[in-house]
């Protein structure tokens, strides 16, 4: 299995790191070089994901697509980048809207009645 990790900082290395103990093949994109995401991966592309040419022969080589950033605008291409070659995506923006939101999270929690922790100063 060859997974597209798209973001090679903190998210991206988790990602990848869980993509290796899988057995799995990770293939990291970045448009920086120096990514912590690079030390696990079996393939790195130094690229922007705005840039359609290069992006879409990469992504072709793989079996699915996961992001590893948060960034609205890549997201977005991603979903269009996926629709067209046919791959799975590892993205689910329904969950993202709330899960990215701690006030979101907070009020979701309340309505399913799920505890959470006192927020700061009254938590001590």
């Amino acid at each position: 299995m060859r997974i597209a990790i798209i973001g090679g900082k903190l998210q991206g290395l988790e990602a990848a790191y869980l993509t290796k103990k899988a057995s799995w093949q990770a293939i990291v994109l970045d448009k920086n070089e120096t990514v912590p995401a690079k030390l696990f991966a079996d393939e790195f592309y130094q690229v922007d994901i705005f840039d359609t040419q290069a992006v879409e022969p990469i992504l072709k080589k793989v079996d699915l697509v996961l992001p590893a950033l948060e960034n609205q605008e890549v997201l977005k291409i991603l979903e269009e980048y996926v629709q067209t070659l046919g791959l799975p995506f590892i993205h689910d923006p329904k969950a993202y809207t709330i899960a990215s939101s701690k006030i979101k999270s907070n009020e979701l929690f309340s309505q399913l009645e799920i505890p959470i922790p006192t927020p700061w100063p009254q938590c001590g």
